[in-house]
């Protein structure tokens, strides 16, 4: 899969249910993105930035690995 195969939602998927990527999004996101192959714009990088990621963390817990993100409807 190339860079530019990536959704959103992969992006989603693999934040819920990879820790450590969950952790380089944190700390470095351009980085970790582009060391997933990903593409790694400002705009998503500022955004990233943004995450409310201790919130994050207790959906994880709460919900699981995320490994059905794709069933899941999040209002």
């Amino acid at each position: 899969m190339s860079a530019n195969d990536f959704t959103f939602n992969d992006l989603v998927e693999k934040a819920l249910s990879d820790p450590a990527f969950r952790k380089g999004l944190v700390e470095d996101p351009a980085s970790t993105l582009e060391s997933a192959g990903m593409d790694a714009p400002d705009k998503l990088v500022t955004a990233l930035e943004k995450v409310d990621w201790v919130s994050l963390e207790r959906v994880v817990a709460a919900f699981g690995s995320g490994d059905r993100t794709d069933t899941a409807v999040i209002c």
